[in-house]
């Protein structure tokens, strides 16, 4: 159940940022949000199996933007990897990591924005970078990305509790019927 969790989670997330969201004014300055499904799925799980569901949801992602392939899989992988070694070294529930980690996944991304500027165009495309935009979407991250992060983990706190209570009454029905 906790799969389909995630999986709706991130088909939420995508559809929402790529058909909705570009029409406000304000999305030019937001961050992007799958990071935040990224860091939820990492702070959740320790595993390494969970680099497949990334690599999924980077290459979905590549597929539909404008940014060379493997954009998206490279920054959520580097993402998914800072967090798990971030999480060995401080408590994974304070409030520093999630400023931490949030800071360093937009970071992570921006980074890489700028060294494909670099590769592709060379110096002119350090010049053609909007850093004020990168700023905006750094603040932006620094304040969104936390509650966002709480607001998920309260939404699947719910989905678990009514997944839990209806396997009860399924049981329940099922134990009276025989």
């Amino acid at each position: 159940m906790r799969f389909f969790f995630y999986f709706i989670l991130t088909l939420f997330i995508i559809i929402l940022q790529t058909t909705f969201l570009p029409k406000f004014q304000w999305f030019d300055k937001c961050f992007d949000l799958t990071i935040i499904t990224i860091i939820y799925l990492s702070i959740s799980f320790s595993n390494y199996s969970l680099t497949f569901f990334i690599i999924l949801i980077g290459c979905l992602l590549d597929s539909m933007s404008g940014h060379p392939f493997f954009y998206y899989t490279f920054s959520y992988l580097w993402i998914f990897f800072i967090v798990q070694i971030m999480r060995k070294i401080v408590f994974s529930r304070s409030i520093i990591f999630i400023l931490i980690i949030s800071l360093s996944s937009v970071l992570i991304e921006h980074f890489l924005l700028i060294l494909l500027s670099l590769v592709s165009y060379g110096k002119e495309g350090l010049l053609n970078i909007d850093y004020i935009l990168m700023l905006s979407q750094l603040i932006n991250g620094i304040i969104f990305i936390p509650p966002l992060l709480w607001f998920v983990n309260t939404i699947f706190e719910l989905w678990m509790l009514s997944y839990n209570s209806m396997k009860k009454r399924i049981l329940i029905k099922i134990k009276d019927d025989y």
